[in-house]
């Protein structure tokens, strides 16, 4: 893997493969992965994003309902007005 550099040189983080990420996701359904290698893939993509903050006053109170994005997704159209009504904090 080659050594990506910032601007001053100095990030030592190996860079990723420079493939197509259609080529690599059509690699891990044709050959698998390892337990190593998914749980790696898993952090790296978990901690590629930015972190959303929530306000302490929010502890315990905070839910999400989590959606494919499907067009027959009608949960969330009830679920999350009824959590909110309830004191959640709904992240959607």
């Amino acid at each position: 893997m080659s050594q990506s550099g910032g601007p001053g040189g100095g990030d030592t983080q190996p860079a990723p493969p420079a493939c197509p990420p259609g080529a690599m996701l059509m690699a891990i359904r044709l050959r698998g992965m390892e337990a190593g290698e998914t749980l790696a893939l898993t952090r790296a993509m978990a901690g590629s994003g930015r972190a959303l903050g929530w306000p302490p006053a929010w502890s315990g109170r905070l839910v999400d309902k989590h959606s494919t994005g499907g067009v027959g997704d009608k949960v969330s159209l009830a679920l999350a007005p009824a959590l909110a009504a309830c004191g959640c904090k709904v992240s959607v």
